[in-house]
C-alpha cells in the first residue's frame, strides 16, 4: 500500500515537471477516511488546505496530483472528521474552575471537606476559596450538606461550593456575612436554606448571586492564562468551537478583545446572559461577528435542574411530594424580553429542565415567533417534556439543544425524581430530533466532562465512559451515530448560524478538523470508549498531536 503512495507522488512530481497547471494549497491531507458530513454524507480520502480553509476535498489520486502544495501528511488510514462543536458549555467557567478547588467525584461531606481544607493550606492568601463539582447523590445517605464543619474550620475565609448542576451553593457563615445574607433574606425566584431558625448553607437558584460576586475579579493577564490552559485541554480532546452559554458584559468585552489580539484559537459562539447591562449594550451596539468569536444570542434561565430539585414541573417530584421546583422568571417578564430580543434580531436560547419550563419556554417563543422561521431560537436542555408539547419544537422551528452525558449523569436517580410516566419523555432525543431533524449536543461542562466522546458514546449507546448502565438508560431513546455525529458538528454549527464556516469537511469552509484512531460511525461500544484523539486542526493549523 505504502509503494502505491509512492507511486501517485511521483506522479506529481513528474506533472509537476511538465508544467502541468496545478491548483496551490498549504497542506494536504491524504490515505485518510474523511468524513465530510456534507449534504451527502459523502466519504473521500483526501483534503486540500490552503490559508487555513478547505480549498478541496476527495479521492487521494485526484488531490495529490491537482495541487501544488508545500507540505503533504500521510494519514495512515486513520479517520478525519469535522473539528466537534461543544452546543452548550460554560467556557469561561471551565477557565476559572482550573483556580478553583475540584470537588468532582468527591465520595462523602468529609471528603469534600477535606479538599476544601487542603486548598485553603496551599492558598493562604485567597479570601474567598470557590469550589465546583459536589453532587451529595453520590454519598451516604444521600443527604444535602450542611455548613457546621466549613464554620468549625475555616471561620475566617468565605467558602462558595458550586453543586455539579452549577444550581445548587453550599457557604459558610463568612460567605453569609460578607454577603449580608440572614435567615430572614428573602431573594426573588432564589431558596436560601433555613432548619430550626438556622441557616444551612445551601442556597439556590436566583440566591447564588450574591455569593458568586464575594469573590475579587480576575486581572486581565490571569483570566488570558486560564483561558489559553483550558483551550489547551480542550483541543487536545478535539473540540475546535465552543458555544457558551452565558457571559456577564465584562466577560464579553474582554473575551472580544483576546480574540481581536488573537490570543485564542478556538472559535467561540457566546450567549449574552440576560441582564440589564447586557439589554443596554447590544441595543447600542451592532452583534458581534468575528471570525472566531461572535455574540448574537441571549440566555434566560426558567428553571433549576432536576438534582437540586429546583427544575419547575407541572406536578410534584416523585421523590418529595409538595414540591413543584421554581420558576425563576416570571412569565410577562420573560415574553417581553423575547420581543426584544427578536426586535434586535438576537438569538434566543431557554435554560429549560422541567416539563412546567418547557411548556412555558415553548409557548412563549411560539407566541413571539409566530410560526415556522428561520431564526434559529433554541431551548436549552429540553430535559423534561410533556408528551403534548413536542410538537412546538416543530411548528415553530426551534431548535432543541442537549447534552446526552446529563442522562447518564442522572439516570440513577432521574426515575426517582419523576417517577412513571414522566420519566419516559424525559432525555427524549429520539422524539426531540424528530420535530425538526436538527438537534444540537452539548456537555455543559464544567457541569460533565468536556469529552466530545463521552457526548458521542452517552447518546448511541445511552451509557457512560464505563458502559454502565447495563443495557443502557432509556436506550430507546438514542441517537443513531450520524445523527450523534451530525449533532455534535454541522447541527451544532446551524444552531448558532456558523453553518457557513464551520460543521463540515466542504470547501470554503474553515480547515477544523479532528483526526480519530478509529472509526466512530462504525466501532463496537468496547472500541468506542478507547477512541483516541490523534490529531486536532484549527483553521488549518495542526494544534494538537498526540
Amino acid at each position: 500500500m505504502r509503494k502505491s503512495y509512492f507511486l501517485l507522488l511521483l506522479l506529481s512530481a513528474v506533472f509537476s515537471a511538465c508544467n502541468f497547471k496545478r491548483q496551490e494549497a498549504d497542506i494536504v491531507l491524504y490515505n485518510a477516511t474523511v468524513y465530510t458530513i456534507d449534504d451527502q454524507e459523502s466519504v473521500e480520502q483526501a483534503i486540500a488546505i490552503k490559508d487555513g480553509k478547505i480549498v478541496a476535498v476527495g479521492k487521494d489520486r485526484d488531490i495529490l496530483n491537482n495541487f501544488r502544495y508545500s507540505e503533504s501528511i500521510d494519514c495512515k488510514k486513520q479517520f478525519i472528521y469535522p473539528g466537534f462543536i461543544d452546543a452548550h458549555c460554560h467556557f469561561q467557567g471551565y477557565a476559572q474552575m482550573l483556580d478553583q478547588v475540584d470537588l468532582v467525584g468527591c465520595k462523602s461531606y468529609d471528603e469534600l471537606v477535606s479538599r476544601v481544607v487542603e486548598f485553603a493550606k496551599q492558598h493562604p492568601n485567597k479570601k474567598v476559596i470557590q469550589g465546583r463539582g459536589w453532587d451529595h447523590t453520590d454519598w451516604p445517605g444521600k443527604e444535602w450538606p450542611n455548613k457546621s464543619k466549613l464554620d468549625e474550620l475555616l471561620p475566617d475565609v468565605a467558602v462558595v461550593l458550586f453543586r455539579i448542576d452549577g444550581h445548587s451553593l453550599l457557604v459558610n457563615q463568612k460567605a453569609f456575612d460578607l454577603a449580608g445574607v440572614t435567615p430572614s433574606t428573602r431573594i426573588e425566584g432564589g431558596i436560601i436554606e433555613v432548619k430550626d431558625g438556622a441557616l444551612t448553607g445551601v442556597v439556590k437558584e436566583n440566591a447564588n448571586d450574591v455569593f458568586t460576586a464575594l469573590a475579587p475579579a480576575y486581572s486581565y493577564p490571569e483570566e488570558l492564562a486560564l483561558y489559553k490552559k483550558a483551550e489547551k485541554n480542550l483541543i487536545e480532546m478535539g473540540l475546535t468551537a465552543l458555544v457558551d452559554a452565558g457571559l456577564s458584559l465584562k466577560s464579553i468585552t474582554r473575551l472580544d478583545s483576546i480574540y481581536r489580539e488573537a490570543d485564542l484559537q478556538i472559535f467561540l459562539n457566546a450567549m449574552a446572559s440576560d441582564l440589564p447591562e447586557n439589554f443596554s449594550y447590544f441595543a447600542a451596539n451592532k452583534a458581534i461577528n468575528q471570525d472566531r468569536f461572535a455574540v448574537h444570542g441571549f440566555k434566560f434561565y426558567l428553571d433549576g435542574s432536576l438534582g437540586s430539585r429546583s427544575a419547575c414541573l407541572k406536578k410534584d417530584y416523585h421523590d418529595n411530594p409538595g414540591n413543584k421546583g421554581v420558576l425563576t422568571l416570571t412569565v410577562s417578564d420573560f415574553e417581553e424580553k423575547l420581543k426584544r430580543v427578536k426586535a434586535m434580531g438576537f438569538q434566543a436560547h431557554t435554560h429549560a429542565i422541567g416539563d412546567s419550563a418547557n411548556r412555558v419556554a415553548l409557548q412563549s417563543y411560539a407566541a413571539a415567533l409566530g410560526g415556522v422561521n428561520d431564526l434559529r431560537w433554541r431551548i436549552e436542555h429540553a430535559q423534561v417534556v410533556d408528551s403534548t408539547d413536542f410538537m412546538w419544537f416543530k411548528n415553530y422551528s426551534i431548535i432543541p439543544s442537549v447534552q446526552p452525558t446529563h442522562a447518564t449523569s442522572d439516570s440513577k436517580w432521574a426515575e426517582d425524581r419523576l417517577g412513571q410516566p414522566r420519566i419516559r419523555y424525559a432525555y427524549a432525543y429520539k422524539y426531540l430530533v424528530e420535530q425538526l431533524g436538527i438537534i444540537a449536543l452539548g456537555t455543559d461542562f464544567p457541569v460533565e466532562s468536556p469529552d466530545p466522546l463521552a457526548t458521542f458514546v452517552a447518546s448511541v449507546a445511552r451509557k457512560n465512559m464505563q458502559l454502565l448502565p447495563e443495557g443502557g438508560f432509556y436506550p430507546e431513546q438514542g441517537l443513531d451515530r450520524m445523527q450523534t455525529l451530525k449533532g455534535m458538528t454541522i447541527w451544532a454549527a446551524l444552531s448558532v448560524k456558523w453553518e457557513d464556516k464551520l460543521g463540515s469537511i466542504e470547501k470554503g469552509k474553515y480547515a477544523n478538523l479532528v483526526v480519530l484512531d478509529k472509526d466512530i460511525l462504525k466501532a463496537s461500544e468496547a472500541d468506542l470508549v478507547k477512541t483516541k484523539v490523534a490529531q486536532t486542526w484549527v483553521a488549518g493549523r495542526l494544534v494538537y498531536k498526540r
